[in-house]
């Protein structure tokens, strides 16, 4: 299938009317990336979103019709977002979407549970299920933003949200996981089925590397994303590691970090796919729901040393394209960094492997998805 199939997909799902939602605009990262795609197969789509902040995402969704809740009016939400999450269930089920045939919402915590009419098709691509409810909590707890006298009552109320939650996942009519990985947490925590479609990436044009004398790591600087631990393994092994992103945790990582550490913050694509290009190797130490930013190393025939758990199991070809290091602790990794083993690994085959993983391929996959759910 090429562009001229996706035409026709599209030219045939025209005759009705689309919404497209996501959890809150703040930032931009891989569910961003998936949202971007939505709107390029649906353009006239309106976006529902309980935030938005034209600064933290840079501009890339202006002339967009933007529809936000009513959070969006609220002092520093955008800044204090962990303080609104115990409201956020009720903003989600304030948007009206009456008036839609078809409903697609891209989430990672709350926008799955917007409620539609009977005769609506609420299509869910689902990134994870809501990771501070289900998994991750305590690291979400420990580091997020919180009065440390409030951090006492939060599993009370945590308890309260992830009853919502459980009833906000009946609400699709289809769920689609973005990964193995992620499915299996859906049927877990959800009890329920879902396909799978792997995210969009824009796969790199693969040239020959120049390589250099650093690693890169490209993420949001979360708490759940576990940058400390490559931070300490490049500094035990005395290696040079630059980081793009930026986030939340970004103060208390720089506080770490001694000077062989470089953060870069953001980078335009162009930019970033030069790191790609001469980097030794990617590093992910966290457990990633897919992993975008692994497979857009790769396809610049960068190879990727990750935790061995999410979707670095489904994407590492461990020998060929990178290096799975199971429990993955900066100890393990220093190792790992202090070996070379990753230079023996061939730039073609990472480019090879990840040719797949295209949003050309990913559109089509979703519009048939859609097309099924409207029969």
């Amino acid at each position: 299938m090429d562009n001229l199939d996706i035409e026709n997909l599209v030219k045939t799902l025209s005759k009705y009317k689309v919404a497209l939602a996501h959890d809150y605009l703040i930032k931009n990262g891989g569910a961003e990336k998936c949202l971007v795609a939505f709107h390029e197969l649906f353009p006239n789509a309106p976006v529902y979103t309980l935030i938005y902040d034209t600064i933290g995402t840079n501009g890339l969704y202006e002339g967009w019709d933007i529809r936000t809740s009513y959070l969006q009016n609220r002092v520093g939400a955008n800044k204090y977002i962990d303080y609104y999450r115990l409201v956020m269930p009720q903003a989600v089920e304030s948007f009206n979407l009456d008036e839609y045939d078809i409903v697609i919402s891209d989430s990672s915590s709350f926008i799955k549970g917007i409620i539609t009419q009977p005769k609506t098709k609420h299509i869910c691509y689902m990134h994870t299920p809501t990771r501070f409810l289900w998994f991750d909590i305590n690291k979400h707890i420990g580091r997020a933003k919180f009065l440390s006298s409030l951090k006492s009552f939060i599993p009370y109320f945590l308890h309260k949200v992830r009853i919502w939650d459980t009833l906000a996942a009946e609400r699709p009519d289809i769920i689609i996981a973005n990964s193995l990985t992620t499915k299996k947490r859906i049927s877990k925590f959800y009890h329920r089925d879902s396909s799978v479609i792997n995210p969009p990436v824009e796969i790199g044009t693969y040239g020959k590397r120049n390589v250099l004398d650093y690693y890169l790591l490209v993420s949001r600087l979360e708490p759940h994303k576990d940058i400390e631990v490559a931070i300490k393994s490049a500094m035990l092994a005395r290696v040079k590691l630059k980081i793009v992103g930026s986030g939340t945790d970004e103060a208390r990582l720089r506080s770490m970090a001694g000077s062989n550490i470089e953060f870069l913050g953001h980078v335009s694509d162009e930019e970033k796919n030069k790191l790609f290009q001469g980097a030794i190797a990617f590093l992910a130490p966290q457990t990633e729901d897919f992993g975008i930013t692994m497979v857009e190393a790769l396809s610049h025939g960068c190879p990727v040393i990750a935790n061995d758990d999410g979707g670095a199991s489904e994407i590492v070809q461990p020998g060929k394209t990178g290096i799975l290091i199971k429990d993955l602790t900066s100890d393990l990794l220093c190792e790992v960094l202090k070996s070379n083993v990753v230079l023996k690994i061939n730039d073609d085959d990472c480019a090879d492997s990840v040719k797949k993983y295209s949003t050309d391929n990913f559109k089509i996959n979703i519009l048939k998805e859609i097309m099924k759910a409207v029969r």
